[in-house]
């Protein structure tokens, strides 16, 4: 991403925005999702969920999001290069 830069938390993130309404990017595995969804200040209202359809096994999941958020299908299934199909969702809430 032009213009990205990585901090090491989202506080320190959000204290070098630039701009008033500037945009978070949290990107990571089921920890950072938690951290951002349960964040106090940071105000989440956008999510881009890829789902992978393929079983895989394991108890860790990324957090589900309730009822606030609605969600939009930004294309059909695509298949990968290696064969699963997987798809990305926007979600977003006020």
């Amino acid at each position: 991403m032009d213009g990205g830069v990585v901090r090491g938390s989202l506080d320190l993130a959000q204290s070098l925005l630039t701009e008033p309404n500037g945009d978070i990017w949290a990107i990571g595995g089921t920890r950072i999702w938690a951290d951002a969804l349960a964040h106090e200040t940071l105000p989440l209202t956008r999510a881009y969920v890829t789902t992978v359809d393929l079983p895989v096994g394991g108890d860790t999941v990324a957090p589900k999001l309730d009822d606030s958020w609605q969600r939009r299908e930004l294309a059909d299934w695509a298949e990968s290069s290696k064969g699963p199909r997987f798809r990305v969702d926007e979600y977003t809430r006020a």
